[in-house]
């Protein structure tokens, strides 16, 4: 499409099951839905819109549910991933249109990705940044996040914090794949997906546990993640590559058995050294407590933990962690933002949060058994639509769903392209707004019209 000068955005509230949506709209043309991702908001996306409306797009990005100006229900369970689905379908329609592309990130990624998956008469297409796809199913979700407890106190990778649970599939053998762009694929039933996630190496295909270095574009850091396989490799996992996101960190306690077992109490509390961040927010209250009495500060930590020039060097603590008794601040980084994240850029981002508080976004992490519920009839069902994924090459979210994204061929059969971004951590459009405009331009103008 044609180049054209992007007029202003327009801000808008819109009505939805839950009461109103707010967008942010800027152009005109077929309409691409942007859904951020946690803790953020629609200004995640500021370097897309502009684009995608001079590229010819309508291009409009919301507050989440519980962010920002959108409502935000008192209950826990008005956070139930088919409500955010419903949420986005009342946007299209209020905005008068019968379909969308839709393009996620992080939680936003799995809400793109449920939304095409369930409504697949109204997103047309999907794009994921971030968070590789993992189709419903497989083990409990609190039960898998409890097993990821453990010793986090060394080797975190610093990246990604949305980790999947979902169920795969049998899958063909690896084949070679490039950095930017989908793989080779081989000669398996619909052929194998080679380790597209770049400097990831080789990922696990049905059987073999997955193992690859990444190396950091800065300083040459390397560092490990093993994805499930089989076997005493895999933990909780079941045939037919079923994962739990559960990749193996890097210094972590190398029996993860042993891990697992002083994870939980009969009563389900944490019991082990480290806690995983995902259970750790699941008492309502509790993250809250850590994080709104400094809202700006924790937000700059926790974006600095995520980014590739400001992330935990080796044997640092892992932020994904919460030693027992503390807190995730603890061990984020302290004293500078990320190259990305500008002064004003944070006081937009924590002037929201110190409004409305933390309780709405963090009720989506304590919807996910709710959710495995809910989706349970679409059971490894894949996104057939066309779909695009872009991930950081240091975001932690590769090492531990490197099965997922090997998986690629059977559950986004229509995927157009994977592209893995060196040196760019989670905050992928953030820290490389250029190049994940370009790629997503290129998606947008290869779509079916």
């Amino acid at each position: 499409m044609p180049q054209l000068p992007a007029p202003a955005p327009t801000h808008r509230l819109v009505p939805s099951p839950a009461g109103r949506v707010h967008l942010v709209e800027q152009g005109r043309g077929p309409l691409v839905l942007l859904v951020h991702g946690f803790p953020e908001s629609w200004y995640s996306w500021r370097h897309q819109l502009p684009a995608l409306a001079a590229a010819g797009y309508r291009a409009v990005a919301v507050d989440v549910r519980g962010y920002g100006r959108s409502s935000a229900p008192a209950a826990v369970d008005g956070y139930r991933m088919l409500d955010l689905v419903a949420d986005n379908v009342a946007v299209v329609e209020a905005l008068g249109e019968r379909s969308a592309v839709v393009v996620g990130h992080d939680w936003g990624a799995t809400i793109a990705a449920t939304s095409a998956l369930t409504r697949p008469d109204v997103f047309r297409a999907v794009a994921l940044l971030g968070v590789p796809y993992t189709p419903p199913g497989g083990p409990r979700p609190s039960e898998v996040f409890a097993r990821m407890a453990g010793n986090g106190g060394g080797g975190g990778d610093g990246g990604g914090h949305e980790a999947g649970v979902g169920s795969g599939g049998d899958r063909g053998p690896v084949g070679d794949s490039e950095r930017s762009g989908t793989g080779d694929r081989g000669a398996g039933d619909r052929g194998g997906v080679g380790a597209a996630t770049g400097d990831l190496g080789r990922v696990s295909t049905g059987g073999r546990a997955a193992t690859g270095a990444r190396r950091a574009a800065s300083g040459g850091r390397t560092t490990t993640g093993i994805g499930p396989g089989t076997g005493a490799d895999r933990t909780g996992a079941e045939k037919g590559g079923v994962h739990d996101g559960a990749a193996r960190r890097p210094g972590a306690d190398g029996d993860e058995n042993a891990g697992a077992a002083r994870s939980a109490s009969p009563a389900g509390e944490f019991v082990g050294p480290d806690e995983f961040y995902v259970s750790y927010f699941q008492r309502p209250g509790r993250a809250e407590s850590e994080i709104e009495p400094d809202v700006r500060g924790w937000l700059a930590g926790f974006y600095a933990a995520l980014s590739a020039d400001t992330m935990p060097g080796p044997g640092a603590p892992d932020p994904h962690f919460v030693t027992r008794g503390g807190t995730l601040r603890e061990r984020f980084p302290a004293g500078r933002l990320p190259a990305w994240l500008g002064e004003r850029d944070l006081d937009v981002l924590a002037g929201e949060f110190e409004r409305t508080g933390l309780t709405g976004a963090l009720n989506r992490y304590r919807n996910m058994d709710r959710d495995w519920v809910d989706l349970a009839g679409y059971a490894g069902a894949p996104i057939t639509q066309p779909s695009l994924f872009i991930g950081g090459a240091l975001d932690a979210s590769l090492a531990w769903l490197a099965d997922a994204v090997t998986a690629y061929p059977e559950t986004l059969p229509g995927l157009l392209g994977s592209h893995i971004l060196d040196g760019c951590g989670h905050f992928v459009q953030q820290e490389r707004p250029e190049e994940t405009n370009r790629i997503l331009l290129d998606w947008l103008a290869a779509l079916p019209a």
